[in-house]
């Protein structure tokens, strides 16, 4: 007869899925290491309409969305935290993008469950913390342990010069006095958590001077394709950008490619040449431009992902906002494509320019880098085995 296992709760805003977005690799990540040794219930906190059905074979115990027991702050809270956001520290109420238990969070989050048995309490995203700190409170104890991902005072900062970049001034301002609210609460995160983990090092050194719990560095991590095809043959060189188009940064590196480095590569490559961008929820204007563009094929829904970057020579990562570290740049790396990437793109994760990925910044330095890379097929070839080596050893899921 087999040992009963401890159970691990979950609690997420996306379901834990292999192939999803950013967040839905970071929570299967949480979500495989809990398995090994424990029966995980995985709360999802989004309405039941918007999760879909586990795979077959799926690793968890349960799985629930909780839409009708959570809910976001009320608008006139949110309204007056944004104008005062010291309100953050009266109240968690006060808070932009906040969820808190609703009447029957409880029962419907218990069901199934054997509180003496619980032994980890894992939340991920910070703005879900109180649907854990309300569990903690039935196995008082298991410490709560908080998966920030991104240290999210920084993050809204950076979406906020994305969104000023973009002129969009009343979205840009809105994420500015959440980037403040965001600061306040973080200070307090020592209570009620035993570990808070970030993806980047860096955002884990700056939350270290403002916090007294215990701060640990959990880098994103993706699994890596079995097998890998060999670049295209030579022919017309394909350029890959993927992101989801309804997140400032993503939005802006999807028309600077349009509106930017499209013209530069018109003018400058002689060989034949098409950028794909795969991206999901791009605003009418944002998909009528990248449609409008001769040169790039626009795919909203990709079915077939792995198939798009085996077709591709170079994968672009143009991001110069956002927070914690890139699943784009980590994918790249993965399977085994040259990487062209800011800054920001490689933030978090320990690639070199030159060795693991050509550096850019500018459209023009964009330009360059690709012509470089389309003359000589050996240099190719030596960054996008060393960006694979890299991801196999530092950011792969065991």
């Amino acid at each position: 007869m087999s040992a009963v296992l401890p159970i691990a709760v979950l609690i997420t805003p996306v379901l834990p899925l292999p192939g999803g977005s950013g967040r839905a690799l970071r929570a299967w990540d949480w979500l495989c290491e809990l398995s090994r040794d424990h029966a995980v219930h995985v709360l999802v906190a989004a309405p039941a309409s918007t999760v879909p059905a586990p795979p077959p074979h799926y690793p968890a115990a349960d799985v629930r969305a909780l839409g009708e027991v959570t809910r976001v702050t009320a608008r006139y809270r949110r309204l007056l935290g944004l104008l005062f956001p010291p309100a953050a520290l009266i109240s968690r109420r006060f808070v932009l993008d906040w969820q808190v238990p609703a009447q029957g969070f409880a029962e419907a989050a218990g069901r199934g469950l054997v509180w003496p048995a619980v032994r980890r309490i894992v939340v991920f995203r910070l703005y879900l913390r109180d649907l854990g700190v309300f569990l903690s409170r039935y196995c008082p104890t298991v410490e709560l342990e908080l998966d920030l991902d991104d240290l999210e005072s920084h993050t809204r900062l950076s979406v906020a010069a994305s969104l000023l970049r973009g002129r969009r001034y009343r979205a840009a301002a809105r994420m500015l006095a959440s980037a403040a609210q965001y600061r306040l609460v973080e200070q307090g995160l020592g209570r009620r958590c035993r570990t808070l983990y970030l993806a980047a090092p860096e955002d884990c050194r700056h939350l270290s001077r403002r916090t007294s719990a215990d701060v640990a560095c959990r880098p994103n991590r993706i699994r890596m394709p079995a097998d890998v095809a060999p670049p295209p043959r030579p022919g017309e060189l394909r350029l890959l950008f993927v992101g989801t188009l309804d997140y400032p940064p993503n939005e802006e590196a999807a028309r600077d490619l349009a509106q930017r480095l499209v013209p530069i590569l018109r003018a400058r490559l002689e060989r034949p040449w098409r950028l794909v961008v795969v991206g999901s929820h791009a605003a009418p204007e944002l998909a009528g431009l990248l449609r409008r563009t001769a040169e790039i094929e626009f795919i909203a829904e990709a079915a077939d992902l792995p198939g798009l970057y085996a077709a591709s020579h170079v994968v672009l990562v143009p991001v110069r906002a956002g927070g914690g570290t890139k699943f784009k740049t980590l994918e790249g790396f993965a399977y085994r494509r040259p990487v062209v990437s800011t800054r920001h793109g490689v933030r978090g994760l320990a690639a070199r320019p030159g060795e693991h990925y050509l550096p850019a910044e500018t459209a023009a330095e964009f330009a360059a880098a690709i012509h470089r890379l389309a003359g000589d097929p050996p240099l190719a070839e030596r960054i996008a085995e060393a960006g694979r080596r890299l991801c196999y050893s530092e950011y792969r899921v065991p």
